[in-house]
This record gives structure tokens, C-alpha cells and sequence, in this order.
């Protein structure tokens, strides 16, 4: 029986487009949040940072994502740029 509950609840493995567009929206939303991050703390270390980010990075990817989708929406695409 808890095999079968196990089963239902596993998501399937994100595709390769999925993490692009995860990473891209995570993009924006750190974009935003830097803004007003170093506005309210222009003096903090880059650990300060990385600390404050990752305490409302799901919330700002929240918001990347959205910004990205209206990109999408209005004809716009995010391209990964090659890695040469």
C-alpha cells in the first residue's frame, strides 16, 4: 500500500526546456529582488546576500516566472545563449 501512495505523489523528471525556463524566471526574480535588496542594505557582503536570497528565492522565482510568462505572452522567447 505505500508503494502505491509513493508511486502517485513522484513527479515526473523536468525536461531540459522546464529547468531553462526555471532558471531563466529564477533570473528575473533575483534581478528584482537585488534592486531592492541593496537599496535597504547598500552595505552587505556578498554572504549577507547570498543568505537573504535564499531565504526568498521561492518566493521571487514566483515573480520571475510570472514576468517571464507575460514576456511569452506578448511574442517575446528566452533563448539559453550557447556555451562556447
Amino acid at each position: 500500500m505505500a508503494d502505491a501512495v509513493k508511486a502517485e505523489t513522484t513527479k515526473p523528471a523536468a525536461t531540459p526546456e522546464q529547468k531553462m525556463r526555471l532558471r531563466a524566471g529564477r533570473t528575473i526574480g533575483r534581478g528584482v529582488w537585488l534592486l531592492g535588496f541593496k537599496e535597504e542594505h547598500p552595505t552587505a557582503s556578498k554572504e549577507d546576500r547570498n543568505a537573504a536570497w535564499i531565504e526568498v528565492r521561492k518566493d521571487f522565482t514566483k515573480v520571475g516566472m510570472r514576468a517571464l510568462k507575460a514576456l511569452e505572452k506578448n511574442g517575446y522567447e528566452v533563448v539559453e545563449k550557447p556555451k562556447a
